[in-house]
């Protein structure tokens, strides 16, 4: 771990180095990091390797826990820009999870399509666990994922877009009831009968569609 001096910056680099380094000197894991400072495990080591930030709370309990400068705890707490290596890894723990990605990458997001629509798994609104489960086997790897459902918006040009007519409909009403006035302009091909004084036009919305279209 680089030192620092008075005029250099710290950043969630050097304090991620801190936190490695007393998390080795005091011998803790990672359940009992996150369990100190109340939060997930998983969450605490993603935001412990900078691709979280603390909410302050817990940035100042880590500061204490972790007994890390006090200068550490505003960094914990900034927005990281999430960066990483792009090629394939090769570390295997890492790799095997690439590895899933890509044997059932497709077969995932065609299942939850068809379950939700068109659409993804947050990885913002979400949240991970991992867990050890007996197996006289062998033991084995639980990993579990919850993230909201988000699904992709829709929207066409303004003001032709049939969606935006509500939005004109407030600005012609006065006009649709004034008295001996047609719906719509004489261009439309058809004839709307005049409406007689203080009365709406049969079918209102859509001589509105029909005006706000020409």
């Amino acid at each position: 771990m680089k030192d620092l001096t008075m005029t250099e910056m710290m950043t969630k680099e050097d304090v991620t180095a801190m936190i490695l380094s007393a998390k080795k000197q005091a011998g803790l894991t990672w359940e009992e990091i996150a369990d100190k400072i109340g939060m997930s495990p998983v969450w605490t080591h993603s935001a412990a390797m900078g691709m979280n930030a603390f909410p302050a709370e817990k940035a100042k309990l880590m500061v204490s826990v972790m007994g890390l400068p006090q200068e550490a705890e505003s960094v914990m707490a900034e927005s990281p820009t999430k960066i990483w290596e792009q090629a394939v890894p090769t570390d295997p723990c890492i790799y095997r999870f690439y590895e899933i990605v890509g044997v059932y990458g497709p077969t995932l997001k065609t299942l939850i399509q068809e379950k939700f629509g068109d659409g993804i798994m947050s990885a913002i609104d979400f949240d991970m666990t991992v867990t050890r489960v007996e197996n006289p086997k062998g033991d084995r790897v639980k990993v579990e994922m919850s993230g909201k459902y988000l699904g992709y918006n829709s929207w066409c040009p303004v003001p032709r877009c049939p969606h935006s007519v509500m939005r004109m409909l407030f600005k012609r009403f006065a006009w649709l009831k004034m008295p001996g006035t047609r719906a719509t302009p004489t261009k439309w091909p058809w004839p709307i009968p005049p409406t007689p004084a203080g009365a709406i036009v049969p079918n209102s919305l859509m001589a509105a569609t029909r005006s706000a279209l020409f």
